[in-house]
């Protein structure tokens, strides 16, 4: 079995959006979200949840090279699967291509890169990417700082998902939920989406190798918010239930009314 770290110091860490069709942020209409957002504060280390091989480094670029919207970020190719992983939207990048990485090390910080997408770009204030294009309703707020993490299978032909046209096409094709992957190395998200580690997991026993990271993080507990940009809080995981339960409690008065109706002497 693999040896696991969680993506993120779990100290202060949180959920803030899961791998779901969800509104869009500018049309309002169903998007698919193909990955995880979370967030340990902005410049908090990001950690490689499975050992494996760095394939590419991608960079917060106009125009983008390879990689688009995701700003500095890292893909890992994983001999277990295979699949990848990325990490994406991080202020910088600590691993380079072609580097063995383990579970544990750290591939990079938390930021908002996005090359130009939902942030200005490195070395642009808000108010000049703003003016670049005013009418651009995505530029009304900037993105704020989290990590997007990712999980894809091969391409058809065995190929990466992350080269080539796949890079693209993949999105929501191609990818796959990383939260039961990070389940069961033994990554627990609480109800107030909050994360911890299941004591004995196998997170557990790499504690002392990503636990070395935390003196690195310069992240504010305020940080971890996401000021807008994404929904802070997800469907109650009660809501079905609830409208069920709704539904069928309905229907058994209709069917009391409608039997006491029916009951009434006829005049």
């Amino acid at each position: 079995m693999p040896s696991f770290a969680p993506p993120l110091l779990t100290t202060n860490a949180k959920m803030l959006s899961n791998m779901r069709t969800r509104p869009g942020r500018t049309s309002g209409e169903p998007t698919v979200h193909a990955g995880m957002d979370l967030s340990s504060g902005n410049g908090t280390p990001v950690i490689a949840v499975e050992g494996g091989t760095v394939e590419t480094v991608s960079q917060d670029l106009r125009p983008a090279q390879g990689l688009r919207g995701y700003g500095n970020a890292v893909v890992i190719k994983h001999s277990s699967g295979p699949f990848w992983t990325l990490y994406g939207h991080m202020s910088s990048v600590a691993v380079s291509p072609g580097q063995k990485v383990l579970a544990g090390t750290m591939v990079g910080r938390i930021g908002n890169t996005s090359n130009g997408k939902f942030s200005p770009p490195t070395g642009m204030s808000p108010q000049q990417w703003r003016a670049e294009n005013p009418s651009d309703p995505a530029r009304s707020r900037v993105m704020a700082p989290h990590l997007h993490l990712e999980r894809r299978r091969a391409a058809p032909d065995g190929s990466s998902p992350y080269l080539g046209t796949w890079a693209g096409r993949g999105y929501g094709v191609l990818t796959e939920d990383p939260k039961p992957w990070l389940e069961s190395g033994g990554l627990v998200i609480g109800r107030d989406l909050s994360m911890a580690i299941t004591p004995g997991s196998s997170m557990a026993q790499t504690a002392p190798s990503w636990n070395a990271l935390s003196g690195l993080g310069w992240g504010l507990a305020d940080d971890v918010t996401d000021h807008g940009f994404e929904p802070q809080e997800f469907e109650s995981p009660y809501i079905l239930p609830v409208v069920i339960g709704g539904a069928l409690f309905l229907t058994a008065l209709s069917g009391v009314a409608l039997y006491a109706y029916l009951r009434k002497p006829k005049t």
